[in-house]
C-alpha cells in the first residue's frame, strides 16, 4: 500500500482505485473512516464506487498505516480536516466527493467549513451529532481506565455486537482484530476529543451539497432529520435495518453505497 509524506510529522497510508473506462476523466471520491477504522474497512465500497469514480481512501493520523503522533499531540477535528487538505494537495486533487463514516463524517463537517472549495459534495454515513456510549459506559471508561491492548480488545468485543448486529462471527472477529491493532493511547485520546467536540454550530454554514445516510439504530430518525434539515442544501436517506447494528457503513454497505451513488450520479457532469 502506498504512503505519502505530508510533513516531518505525518506520513499517510492510502489506496487509490479506479476502474472507469480509460478515455474518461472521472471525479474523485475520498473515503474517510472513523475511530478504530482504516482504509481496510471500505472493502465492500470500493468495487461499485470505483466502477464510476476514482476512489481514494486514506488512513487518518494515528490510525492504520499512518503516523502515530507522540504523547501530548493536540488532537482536534480541525487538525484532522487540515491533514486531509494537505493530503489532497500532495495527491494533486483539487476537489473531491467526501464520504465519511462516524468520526470521518464529523471531520467532514469541519472540512466543509474550513475548505469548502475542495468539495463537490459531502456524504455523512452513520455520523452521530452526539456520541452515545450506552448503559455500560464503555466508551467513556476507555480514555480513563482501559490503557493496554488487552483492555482495548475487551472493549472492542464488548461493543462490537452493538456496532455490527447479528452478522457472521468471522466478520465480528475481523472487526475486533481491526480495533485491537489500533494504538490504545490514540483510541483513548481521540475518543476523549470527539466527546468534547460539537458540530451543531457548523451546520447552518455548510454550503456544500450534503447527503446524510443513517438508520434508527443509534439515533431516532426525527432527531437525525432535525439536524440534517439545518444544513441548507441537504438530503436524507434512511437505511432500513432488522438485526444489523448502528455502524451501517459496515453492516449494510451495499445499501449505503447505493444511496451515495444515487446522490453522486444526480450531480455528475456529463462525460465524467
Amino acid at each position: 500500500m502506498p504512503d505519502i509524506t505530508i510533513d516531518d510529522t505525518l506520513t499517510m497510508r492510502y489506496e487509490d482505485d479506479c476502474f472507469v473506462e480509460p478515455w474518461r476523466t472521472p471525479e474523485t471520491v475520498l473515503l474517510v473512516h472513523g475511530v478504530g477504522g482504516s482504509i481496510a474497512e471500505w472493502y465492500a465500497w470500493v468495487p461499485p464506487l470505483a466502477a464510476e469514480y476514482r476512489v481514494v481512501r486514506v488512513d487518518l493520523r494515528g490510525w492504520g498505516g499512518s503516523s502515530i503522533p507522540p504523547e501530548g499531540y493536540p488532537w482536534s477535528m480541525d487538525r484532522y480536516a487540515d491533514d486531509l487538505a494537505a493530503f489532497l494537495d500532495g495527491m494533486g486533487l483539487d476537489k473531491v466527493h467526501f464520504v465519511g463514516t462516524k468520526l470521518g463524517g464529523r471531520i467532514g463537517l469541519h472540512f466543509a467549513t474550513r475548505h469548502p472549495e475542495r468539495l463537490h459534495t459531502l456524504s455523512l454515513v452513520c455520523t452521530p451529532m452526539t456520541i452515545r456510549f450506552g448503559p455500560d459506559d464503555h466508551g467513556q471508561r476507555l480514555p480513563r481506565e482501559i490503557g493496554g491492548r488487552e483492555g482495548l480488545e475487551r472493549w472492542a468485543r464488548d461493543t462490537m455486537e452493538e456496532r455490527l448486529g447479528a452478522v457472521d462471527p468471522a466478520m465480528t472477529e475481523w472487526w475486533v482484530d481491526l480495533y485491537t491493532n489500533c494504538s490504545p493511547r490514540v483510541m483513548g485520546e481521540v475518543l476523549r476529543m470527539a466527546w468534547e467536540t460539537e458540530e451543531y454550530s457548523l451546520l447552518p454554514g455548510i454550503g456544500t451539497p450534503t447527503l446524510v445516510v443513517d438508520s434508527d439504530a443509534e439515533t431516532p430518525i426525527p432527531e437525525i432529520r432535525r439536524w440534517q434539515s439545518i444544513i441548507p442544501d441537504s438530503a436524507f436517506t434512511e437505511i432500513e435495518i432488522s438485526t444489523e447494528g448502528r455502524q451501517i457503513s459496515a453492516s449494510k454497505p451495499a445499501d449505503c453505497v447505493a444511496a451515495v451513488l444515487d446522490y453522486l450520479r444526480a450531480r455528475r457532469p456529463e462525460g465524467r
